[in-house]
């Protein structure tokens, strides 16, 4: 099923509202993807376009890593998308995953610090 889903958002699209596009698509689609300005409304676009960009794909890393860059490119202000994961052979140690931004710390240690992935974690 295809349905609109808002205005794009640089420029005006002759066409009228942006389309979704059917499940399976390439992901290079949604760097031409406008989503809404509304707070609420962009996080529920990007969780379709994220479920529509995944869907199919089972490796773990590229899913992540598709993740944090559509994060990165959907939310222009924020200096790093990603994911800490708990180290297996760690577990007390999160390390760093799949990102886009500056820099991040290589391993956090669990109750130590104030970085919010910590307290996310914990």
């Amino acid at each position: 099923m295809i349905r609109p889903i808002g205005p794009r958002r640089r420029g005006a699209n002759p066409a009228g509202p942006r389309v979704a596009r059917p499940r399976g698509t390439m992901a290079e689609a949604f760097n031409q993807t406008q989503l809404p300005a509304a707070k609420v409304e962009r996080y529920a676009a990007l969780a379709e376009e994220v479920a529509a960009v995944l869907e199919g794909e089972r490796n773990f890393t590229a899913r992540l890593a598709t993740v944090a860059a559509m994060l990165a490119q959907a939310f222009e202000h924020y200096f790093w998308a990603g994911f800490y994961l708990v180290d297996p052979a760690k577990a007390d140690e999160l390390v760093v995953g799949p990102y886009q931004g500056t820099l991040g710390c290589l391993r956090i240690a669990l109750g130590r610090g104030r970085q919010a992935c910590v307290n996310a974690a914990a």
